[in-house]
């Protein structure tokens, strides 16, 4: 699996040639679209996008949608997502949180490999970010969207590395 993140295009997790992308901007094309945050009403472009809760296939991969109810409003449906990809569990929060998970969205999302992460959130501190990390326990974790990110790793006592593309495997 090859992950890469730019702003315009949100993440993108590639294996082979399926790819699923998590938040592009709109009209961006990949074989599954993910967004964390929609807003209400939901326009014909998220047709074929996945958008909210529910349980997932798509062409062998598999998609929790967890409603953050606490997050979302009237005018926004936000959403946390576990894919399971390429044997790979894969943890998208968001850009929105703005609390810890409750216990039961924990336990839903459950065993974690890849947890993706922005780096600051807007209402959401380094030090409870890293309290959330350790409650989540990812096998790794991807931060983005800050220069930031350096005092989010000392506060989990590791050392970051920055990539343009990070490639894994199941092993």
């Amino acid at each position: 699996m090859i992950i890469t993140i730019a702003p315009s295009k949100g993440i993108k997790c590639q294996v082979s040639d399926f790819s699923l992308v998590v938040d592009p901007e709109k009209g961006s094309k990949a074989d599954i679209v993910l967004r964390t945050k929609t807003d209400v009403p939901i326009g014909e472009e998220a047709e074929k996008e996945v958008i909210g809760a529910g349980e997932y296939e798509i062409a062998g991969t598999r998609i929790l949608g967890i409603q953050l109810s606490e997050e979302s409003s009237a005018k926004e449906i936000r959403t946390a997502y576990m894919v399971t990809m390429d044997g790979i569990r894969l943890c998208f929060l968001g850009d929105s949180l703005r609390r810890d998970l409750k216990e039961d969205e924990l336990d839903r999302l459950g065993e974690v490999d890849i947890l993706f992460l922005p780096y600051p959130t807007k209402e959401y501190d380094g030090k409870k970010i890293a309290g959330l990390v350790k409650q989540i326990g990812p096998r790794a974790m991807i931060i983005f969207g800050a220069k930031e990110a350096d005092q989010l790793a000392k506060d989990l006592g590791q050392k970051p590395e920055k990539m343009e593309k990070f490639v894994t495997k199941k092993k």
